[in-house]
């Protein structure tokens, strides 16, 4: 009878058992594992660089079972073989998924998640050869391995127990079925049923519960504080891990939380306050110690963060203010409560009718407000409590982070939150309550509440909510371990790092995770390959640097026109072969200027995984020119004798990019402007003089003759010429970078630019010349760093010169004002008069740095109105469309452009329509695209994603930074139908010689030349019809071939028999195959594999020959 086997070495699976360390010493004896823990911090196993591979078919799991456990009747276990083809590659994986559905319900992941690696060792040589992990869609990956290259038999197989699923409390159990989810070569999924039993009881039910603990915010007169501990989410990676950043161990997270209820009201400002709380996140060193790799920085302080009474802007909601604005009624943010030190009066003064984007209607103080005034109001408070969460975020005051200094902790200190809360809006209204989220926890039968029970519900209702506080862990692992966090705080500075409280001080104080530990034990299965000696994989790469960057993509590094180009040659043995005759060439470098050292390489043998070093340099670049090169290297394979294998040379190829960027002059958008020192007199202006009566008023006396002089002819009077009066002036137009910037906030500086260029342009105004004409500047100190150029010891009416200095740019978000002044001294020409004394004019320049400011987009993506972020997702009838809605927003600090909405399951954009999308999306502002997708398939679960992507820019629309802002969101959906049933296809052929099922030599006995009577039982032994039955044979003909009764469908279970004759050999033996194939075909409510299926089976005989007897020819010749 035909058979279908699978030649697979069975192998099995150790899980390490979980073990407790039972002393706390590092590394000691005592600690309860076969080995002690070593630390190699400066010695870590860098994590392995393979690249991922391609998608094995479904052939490579040769058998997958869910069975009962035979040890727990309330558990079971998945078993999964595999066996790799030998062509497969190292990075080549298979996936798979198991599912559990009970009856009426949804289809969930059946076995729990692999966390971190779990390794697919061989027992006899320690090579890794395959990888398994846990996957997103909550499945499995196993991915072979580096050490496996050369290797074939290539088999593994590892397990997982889980517990059956608990019914809901007092209802009968239903019946749960475990299906598996695989891919086939074509691309094509199948689904086969694995195991099928009834949940566990759930018993009765419990409806002893507590109301929230510490009671109502309204009137508290005393703080509140309380703490959690996270989750370790304790994982191990090994070395060739990417995540494994400290080499082979256990990485995890060792963080909590501490919620805060100050006073409230001014009746708690009378009984205590405290301002500063001090929190301590330490590793318990009663188990086993582990070293902090990544102190978390960035904690913050959340107001009632977990969907409690906290609106998005900072601030908390009133208990009637559903009521006063029931959905869909725009909720002025002002008729929040915010916390003391909140600066409302700050977004009040900006919040004028007609600015920032307010309508001009807009009233600080009205009850009713647009949507379009409630999103810019709510994006100023949003803004503000961004600061106020600044102001008071988590302060790292000390840590450890070494086990060997000791106990590793990190400390913190939270200033200001025991401030009064003032239980009034921003408007300065009374508010009697706030809306608490409903809160109740399990009490056990003396009517206690556990501690992590109280912290729960304080998580919910405290007004401030710290963290989170803490940091990654790390520990190296020798065996099964436990391993444990504790928070302790305080507002006393001292006894936080206790969780004690000082009485006598009144402070608050306490401590969680002091009771529980995690235990954890890394994972190991067994798997196996055999060597592979005779299948050479040569192989050669080469990695190419230009100044220590691994530039392969245009343009590269970025270079200075004065440096030179250092590049720098990896040549790697990435076969498994020895290679000789490596050659290495560049099509810039000439070979005479690349060295490897003192080595010739030609002279080099390479063995498996070494490398050998070679650099050069070229000369440097000019301004904007662009630079590529390829480095190729070659090398022969030999073997062990030397001698080259098969398959000729091997090559490897690596480029290498580097450029200068172009630089890019600095333009002036301005016009030099005016000083105040004009030409013109003015009667206002400093540098303008008013004549004097004696300056002005001419001469008017006479001189009459005296008696002793001559008598003129006449006795008319002589007047004496009076002098020109003249006006002087002097004017200075100050730059900054290029612009008269006479108006703040002025000039915009680069947001990498140290100093300011600032230049002086001096003219002479008047209608004097000026003498000792300085420039001086309130914000230039040192008068030597004004340098003038070209500055004339007397300057003309109407000449000019021009100064320079350099001064420190602004801090980010700052603003600078300087200004410049110059003074002159008039010199009067003969003829000439005017005002004695100095001549002065100022002019000022503003400058300014914008604060970096942070971009950020967001989109929401719906199905028929759900956010169903999680599988299974929406359950969608047959028939229906998906409605799907894109609320795209922008959640950062600028204004975006080119906003587009994509979706990878949507290929025509235009199918996605965005109504009243802005051309620039503003802060806070949003709008909302629509879509329609049919429903999924049968069987199949929906996802899609959707990316929003915009462009940050200013107010001038000018892009801000190279990167564009983007987010993206999944949703899922299946199809909600009845179920269907799984159907395997299957057909099997027997073969038979004169009527025996001849399939083991030698077979049937036959007469030499006699005739055979063939005949081949043909019957469908599967789950599902077949149509398109052909049976064949590989000597006999089809023609020859009768087969009676043969149905168009073979149903389960049905036969039909055909029939041939085929002459004996004369001699020896005789083998012949036949081979059946037929295509699955299903009905309603059935589905499975839909690729035929075949099945072979020989049959074999020998010829019955008679006995020869051997006979010796011989003469004898007798003499007479």
């Amino acid at each position: 009878m035909g058979k279908k086997h699978w030649l697979l070495r069975r192998v099995g699976v150790v899980i390490m058992t979980t073990g407790l360390l039972s002393s706390g010493m590092w590394g000691g004896a005592g600690s309860g594992v076969g080995a002690p823990v070593v630390w190699a911090a400066d010695d870590t196993t860098p994590a392995a660089d393979t690249a991922s591979g391609k998608q094995l078919p479904d052939s490579v799991i040769v058998n997958k079972t869910v069975t009962a456990d035979p040890n727990n009747k309330d558990k079971v276990v998945l078993t999964v073989d595999f066996a790799f083809p030998d062509d497969a590659k190292p990075g080549d994986y298979v996936e798979f998924k198991v599912n559990r559905q009970a009856e009426g319900d949804s289809s969930h992941s059946a076995f729990p998640v692999i966390s971190g690696d779990l390794l697919l060792k061989d027992t006899e040589t320690g090579k890794v050869i395959a990888v398994a992990e846990s996957i997103d869609n909550g499945g499995y990956r196993v991915t072979l391995q580096a050490e496996a290259e050369g290797l074939v038999n290539r088999t593994a197989q590892f397990t997982r127990t889980e517990e059956i699923p608990q019914g809901a409390c007092e209802r009968d159990p239903e019946s749960v079925k475990y299906t598996a989810t695989t891919t086939d070569s074509q691309g094509n999924n199948h689904e086969w049923d694995l195991y099928t039993t009834v949940e566990r009881d759930g018993g009765k039910c419990n409806t002893n519960t507590n109301p929230t603990p510490r009671g109502t915010v309204v009137g508290m007169p005393i703080p509140v504080m309380a703490c959690s501990t996270e989750p370790m989410y304790l994982k191990y990676y090994s070395a060739t891990s990417s995540s494994a950043t400290q080499g082979a161990g256990v990485y995890g997270s060792a963080t909590g939380r501490v919620y805060v209820t100050p006073p409230i009201g001014d009746a708690g400002a009378a009984n205590e306050t405290f301002q500063d709380i001090y929190v301590r996140v330490r590793v318990d060193e009663a188990q086993t110690p582990m070293k902090m790799t990544k102190l978390i920085e960035s904690s913050t302080v959340l107001l009632n963060a977990r969907d409690g009474f906290a609106n998005k802007n900072g601030g908390w909601k009133p208990a009637d203010l559903d009521t006063k604005y029931p959905e869909g009624t725009p909720v002025p943010p002002q008729a929040s409560v915010y916390p003391p030190d909140f600066d409302v009066e700050s977004i009040k003064a900006k919040a004028q009718p007609g600015t920032n984007g307010l309508s001009e209607s807009f009233d600080w103080n009205s009850k009713t407000i647009t949507q379009k005034d409630a999103d810019i109001i709510g994006a100023m408070f949003h803004f503000t409590y961004l600061d106020w969460q600044k102001a008071h975020k988590p302060e790292i005051i000390g840590s450890n982070d070494d086990p060997a200094n000791g106990t590793v902790y990190v400390d913190y200190k939270v200033s200001g939150l025991g401030q009064p809360v003032i239980m009034k809006n921003a408007w300065g209204e009374e508010v009697t309550s706030l809306k608490a989220q409903k809160t109740t926890t399990d009490i056990d039968e003396n009517g206690n509440a556990s501690a992590n029970a109280v912290a729960d519900v304080l998580s919910k209702s405290s007004l401030y909510s710290i963290g989170l506080l803490g940091s990654d862990v790390f520990a190296p692992y020798s065996g099964a371990a436990k391993y444990n966090t504790i928070l302790t705080y305080s507002t006393d500075p001292e006894s936080y790092k206790s969780g004690q409280g000082h009485v006598e001080n009144s402070a608050h104080y306490g401590s969680c995770g002091d009771a529980g530990a995690t235990p954890f034990a890394a994972q190991e299965g067994i798997a196996h390959g055999d060597p592979l000696q005779a299948k050479p994989v040569p192989g050669v790469s080469v990695t190419k640097k230009v100044n220590g960057e691994d530039a392969n993509e245009a343009p590269g590094v970025a270079v200075k026109t004065e440096d030179k180009l250092n590049f720098t040659f990896t040549i790697r043995n990435s076969g498994n072969t020895v290679l000789k005759n490596l050659k290495l060439v560049d099509d810039k470098i000439p070979a005479d200027q690349i060295t490897c050292g003192d080595t010739s390489l030609d002279t080099v043998v390479l063995q498996p995984a070494e490398t050998v070093e070679c650099s050069a340099t070229l000369p440097a670049l000019k301004a904007g020119e662009q630079h590529t090169n390829i480095a190729t290297v070659t090398a022969t394979p030999v073997d062990k004798d030397g001698n080259p294998v098969d398959g000729g040379d091997v090559t490897g190829q690596d480029p290498a990019n580097a450029h200068v960027p172009e630089s890019t002059p600095t333009t002036s958008s301005s016009a030099p402007s005016t000083t105040s020192s004009s030409a013109a007199p003015s009667t206002t202006s400093s540098s303008s003089v008013e004549p004097t009566s004696s300056s002005v008023a001419p001469t008017t006396s006479s001189v009459e003759p005296t008696s002793s002089s001559s008598a003129p002819t006449s006795s008319s009077v002589v007047p004496v010429p009076e002098p020109k009066v003249v006006v002087p002036g002097i004017g200075v137009v100050k730059k900054i970078n290029g612009d008269d910037a006479d108006t703040a906030p002025g000039v915009v500086i680069a947001s990498d630019a140290d100093t300011m260029t600032v230049s002086f342009e001096v003219t002479n105004t008047g209608e004097a010349p000026l003498k000792d004409v300085t420039v001086t500047d309130d914000q230039i100190t040192d008068a030597q760093a004004i340098v003038c150029a070209d500055k004339p010891a007397v300057l003309q009416p109407k000449e000019s010169f021009t100064c320079t200095a350099t001064v420190p740019a602004p801090e980010a978000g700052q603003t600078h004002k300087d200004t410049a002044t110059v003074k002159g001294v008039p010199v009067y020409e003969e003829g000439t008069t005017g005002p004695a004394g100095e001549v002065t004019g100022s002019n000022p320049a503003h400058a300014h740095k914008l604060k970096p400011r942070v971009p950020g987009v967001r989109v929401v993506k719906l199905i028929n109105g759900d956010d169903a972020n999680r599988e299974p997702g929406v359950a969608v009838k047959p028939g229906e469309s998906l409605n799907i809605s894109f609320e795209v927003s922008n959640t950062g600090e600028t204004p975006l452009k080119d906003v587009t909405v994509s979706d990878d399951q949507i290929k025509n954009a235009q199918d996605i329509v965005c109504e009243n999308k802005p051309d620039v999306l503003a802060p806070g502002e949003s709008f909302t695209c629509t879509a329609t997708l049919p429903a999924p398939s049968s069987g199949v679960t929906h996802k899609d994603t959707a990316t929003v992507t915009g462009v940050p820019v200013d107010e001038e629309g000018h892009p801000v930074g190279d990167t564009p802002v983007t987010d993206d969101d999944s949703a899922f959906a299946w199809l909600d139908e009845p179920a269907k049933v799984a159907k395997i296809p299957s057909i099997k052929v027997i073969k038979k010689i004169d009527g025996d099922d001849a399939n083991v030599a030698p077979g049937v006995r036959v007469a030499p030349g006699a005739d055979m009577k063939v005949s081949f039982e043909v019957t469908n032994d599967g789950s599902a019809a077949l149509e398109n039955i052909n049976l064949t044979d590989n000597v006999i003909p089809a023609k020859d071939i009768t087969c009676a009764n043969k149905p168009e469908t073979l149903n389960p279970g049905e036969s039909f028999t055909c029939s041939a004759t085929l002459k004996a050999p004369v001699s020896g033996d005789h083998v012949n195959i036949a081979t059946v194939e037929g295509t699955p075909v299903y009905g309603d409510g059935e589905f499975g594999p839909t690729s035929p299926v075949l099945d072979v089976d020989p049959a074999r005989a020998w010829v019955d020959e008679p006995v020869k007897v051997a006979k010796v020819p011989s003469v004898k010749v007798e003499e007479y």
